[in-house]
């Protein structure tokens, strides 16, 4: 099995990488074996005559290295006779013979795992040898972003653009892609650069990363490439012609330079790929790649500014203020595009292909990670310089398809129109006479520990509690893999015996995750954020018909964590969204919390700001006002100290168990509190009956732990089965559009927090949302979610849009009278709210109502109609929509009156 780990990349702050074991405990986090078989080899180096040369493994040592590699990793022991039978016989002297002129083993270890037939060392009682422990995870940013990498979307990957390749040589001229490059765009976080990273152990890559200078005080891994950052910054007042020069010489120079050195690695694909990455990283730190690496972009930049100084450029006037440096004679760029074309032919010469693969196969990968450094656009766009760099070196590359070279371009930056740009705004010609765009890559890991995270957790036949699942540790292993990652940083740094020196120290998981939603407290970033922080509580559904809506959308994904789910063919818009991330939600939660005015008046006023701007769509805001509700009656219901200093902010304060009735007392307005928890079932008479347990007898030991919504994919996850998922992730969830019956579930878990959860100790708090004037009965069907009529279960029917004069605010419903009795009523608790004031519930402030009419209101055709005020108007628009009562009657009356 393969020991490589997806994971995500550093950017920013972020330590991105994943640890193989699902304990994050200090003792048991990801194992590094490096530092263990390095001092093992210096055990021998200096007590026998083994391991003398460094750079060289004669076969001796080399059947020895195996079988220290087998000792000290998790692999298991082989005795000297079968490292020896094993060794060479099974092709493992390149191998060995690499990991040991890198004194790098990881690679080694992940290639002896996948192979089979080992044989153990026979299990004695002395063992044929010492084995040494080795150390814990990681303590920095380098070595966390190194730790196994879990899964093969790293294969996925090199498969795809693979297809690509392949389909381009294929193609007619009309059908081929523009250019053999494709794009990672998704938010920080989700593993882009770890993905490269392990994709370059399968195929010889140079990677480049022109992140910007973060200054001091920020950390980030992988470090940037400095040398060429500076040669990719915008040149102002260059032409289109110029700029793409540029980048065809610095190509040149790339391959001319790598070329000779690559050579040296020659084996079949996947061995020098291996060899040529262990070059690359050689003295590599957290912060600084190494000095082979900067050795050769410094040679290759030399070369680069060398031919560029050689161009006989012009001066030509723009504009009236404004000259723009042109190429003097545009025939240059044809001899320039001949010097790349044989540049990339030298470097293919000394690639090897994959063995067994396609003809059209990639052979080389090029990344750029940060790549939005190119988009930025020219300060003053004239007819000769229309395009950003990076447009200009996509046209470089469109003349290189030919060649068995992959692109890719990574970055948060969601701007569509500057990455995947729609055909219409393109300023290509190819593109515009139909070359097809590769479509951006963002199907990234997610979730990736949880699935060892629970068996760990079930070892033995144990069954967790509610009070085991609210914890940093198990919140860490849900979403995307940057939380368990850093959050194992920070255990392994706050141990007793952490030597990683101060300016390497991580902050706690749960303020990095709210500096991440915050963008780290830019103060222009402020109302972004705090749209941003009710999205991942409630859920929120971008309008995608208006500009503003969308960039606001682009904004969100880029600098505030929203996920991209798809980018459709046109690439007008995105599909995005908050998928569940309990770190993310109580990070969240807080930031609402410190809101000088509370949450209880922030909240509403968020919503009904961004509605009024047009960036919520309309056709669900009725229930995204209803799940507002719910979570702020979540939050009054955790009785948080005045002063949230106070907090131990090491813990989850929100992501944490509420006592049901607690919960239902902080929703309802405290006037209703009776109604509410004396309340019977359906199937009950209306005057009570003493054979049925009131609400509150029924639910005296039950609790709700949610910190935020999820948009569950199918109707299947609201079986009681399936809902203990949702209550052990901490969620509530929002039901699919075009569910009957229910929009939104709260789980119940019938008994104490540290009891077991279990299918049997499932119910739920099943909610419908109406926004309408005319309300009438609702039957919630209670077997959707806890089919066992034995046990009870409560709905709530929110007549949200409902102003009721002669009804009460809050009534609890009974089965109508005159239709048979429904079983599975007898233990159902049905409670109607009318109206969103704070006369209903305890959840709204007097001063927030207002914010709750826009929000419900906002969604009709009188909204946008700028004269709603002049009854006259109004007249006239609503003469141009002909059905409707008060047109009908009197044109039918005519009619009537000529049969009369």
């Amino acid at each position: 099995m393969p020991l490589e780990l997806l994971t995500s990349d550093c950017s920013e702050d972020e330590t991105m990488s994943h640890t193989g074991s699902g304990d994050s405990r200090a003792a048991s986090l990801n194992l590094s074996i490096d530092t263990t078989i390095r001092n093992k080899i210096e055990e021998y180096r200096r007590g026998s005559k083994r391991f003398q040369d460094p750079t060289k493994l004669n076969y001796e040592d080399g059947i020895l290295l195996l079988y220290i590699v087998q000792s000290e990793s998790r692999l298991g022991t082989l005795d000297m006779q079968s490292c020896k039978e094993y060794d060479w016989n099974m092709g493992l002297g390149p191998w060995l013979t690499l990991a040991y002129m890198n004194n790098s083993y990881k690679e080694l270890c992940d290639h002896l795992a996948s192979l089979g037939g080992l044989r153990r060392a026979p299990d004695t009682a002395t063992g044929a040898g010492p084995v040494l422990m080795t150390r814990s995870g990681s303590n920095d940013l380098k070595g966390a972003f190194e730790t196994d990498y879990q899964g093969n979307l790293h294969i996925l990957f090199k498969n795809i653009m693979n297809k690509y390749a392949r389909r381009i040589a294929q193609s007619e001229t009309s059908n081929r892609a523009y250019n053999k490059s494709i794009t990672i765009i998704q938010s920080s976080g989700m593993g882009k650069s770890r993905l490269v990273d392990e994709t370059s152990k399968l195929i010889v890559a140079l990677p480049i990363n022109i992140r910007e200078d973060l200054g001091a005080t920020k950390k980030a891994h992988p470090p940037a490439d400095s040398n060429l950052r500076k040669y990719f910054e915008y040149p102002q007042n260059e032409s289109d012609q110029l700029q793409q020069a540029r980048h065809i010489i610095f190509l040149t120079a790339l391959f001319d330079v790598a070329a000779p050195n690559i050579e040296k690695y020659r084996a079949f694909q996947r061995l020098q790929a291996l060899g040529w990455r262990g070059y690359l990283r050689q003295g590599e730190t957290s912060q600084d790649v190494g000095p082979q690496r900067k050795k050769l972009y410094d040679e290759v930049v030399r070369k680069a500014y060398q031919e560029v100084r050689k161009l006989k450029t012009k001066s030509t006037p723009a504009t009236t203020a404004l000259e723009i440096r042109d190429l003097a004679d545009p025939k240059d760029l044809q001899i320039l595009y001949s010097k790349l074309r044989g540049s990339l032919w030298k470097l293919q010469k000394v690639l090897v292909p994959n063995e067994g693969g396609h003809s059209a196969d990639n052979m080389l990968l090029v990344y750029f990670d940060e790549a939005h450094v190119l988009t930025k656009p020219p300060s003053q766009v004239t007819p000769l310089n229309r395009m950003t760099s990076y447009q200009n070196l996509g046209k470089v590359l469109a003349e290189l398809y030919q060649y068995p070279v992959f692109f890719v371009f990574l970055s948060t930056n969601s701007n569509l129109h500057q990455f995947a740009p729609p055909p219409s705004d393109h300023l290509s010609i190819h593109v515009s006479q139909g070359h097809a765009i590769i479509p951006s890559f963002t199907e990234l890991p997610f979730d990736v520990f949880v699935q060892h995270e629970l068996k760990m957790m079930t070892e033995g036949g144990k069954q967790v509690s509610l009070r085991d699942v609210c914890t940093t540790d198990i919140m860490s292993c849900f979403g995307r893999p940057m939380w368990r990652t850093h959050h194992d940083l920070w255990v392994n740094q706050h141990s007793a015996n952490d030597p990683s020196p101060g300016s390497e120290r991580v902050g706690h998981v749960l303020s990095f995750a709210k500096d991440k939603i915050s963008a780290h407290g830019m103060p222009e970033k402020s109302s972004v954020s705090k749209l941003v922080a009710i999205g991942i509580r409630v859920g929120i559904e971008f309008d995608s018909r208006t500009r503003s809506s969308r960039r606001m959308e682009a904004k969100h994904v880029e600098s505030h964590m929203r996920v991209i789910y798809a980018i459709p063919k046109h690439r007008e818009y995105m599909r995005t969204g908050t998928p569940s991330e309990p770190i993310l939600a109580e990070a969240a939660a807080l930031y609402l919390a410190t809101r000088p005015e509370g949450f209880k008046i922030a909240g509403p006023e968020i919503l009904a700001n961004s509605c009024r701007d047009g960036f919520i769509s309309r056709g669900e805001r009725g229930e995204l006002c209803g799940r507002l509700l719910l979570t702020i009656a979540h939050d009054l219901a955790l009785a948080l100290p005045p002063e949230l200093e106070e907090l131990e902010m090491t813990k989850p304060n929100f992501h944490v168990p509420i006592p049901v009735l607690d919960f239902l007392r902080a929703l309802f307005e405290q006037s209703h509190h009776d109604t509410v928890l004396n309340a019977t079932p359906l199937n009950s008479d209306f005057a009570g009956s003493s054979q049925y347990p009131t609400l509150e007898k029924a639910f005296e030991n039950a609790y709700v732990s949610f910190s935020h919504f999820e948009l569950a994919d199918d109707s299947d996850m609201l079986e009681a089965s399936q809902l203990r998922y949702s209550l052990i992730r901490g969620c509530a969830i929002q039901t699919k559009e075009g569910q009957a019956s229910i929009d939104a579930v709260i789980p119940i878990h019938m008994g104490d927090v540290t009891d077991p959860i279990t299918t049997k100790t499932m119910s739920a708090i099943n909610v419908q949302f109406k926004n309408r004037e005319r309300p009438t009965y609702c039957p919630v069907n209670r077997t959707i979610t806890v089919s066992n009529n034995a046990r009870p279960v409560i709905s709530i029917v929110f007549e949200l849009g409902f102003q009721p004069q002669n009804l009460p605010l809050v009534e609890v419903q009974r089965a109508p009278q005159d239709k048979p009795q429904d079983p599975s009523n007898e233990l159902h608790y049905q409670i109607v709210a009318r109206g969103h004031g704070p006369g209903t519930f305890n959840a709204v402030d007097k001063e927030a109502e207002t914010a709750y009419n826009m929000i419900l209101g906002s969604g009709d055709l009188m909204h946008d109609f700028l004269r709603a005020d002049v009854p006259d108007s109004v007249a006239c628009l609503r003469q141009m929509r002909p059905l409707r009562h008060e047109h009908t009657p009197k044109y039918l009356e005519l009619l009537d009156s000529k049969h009369g």
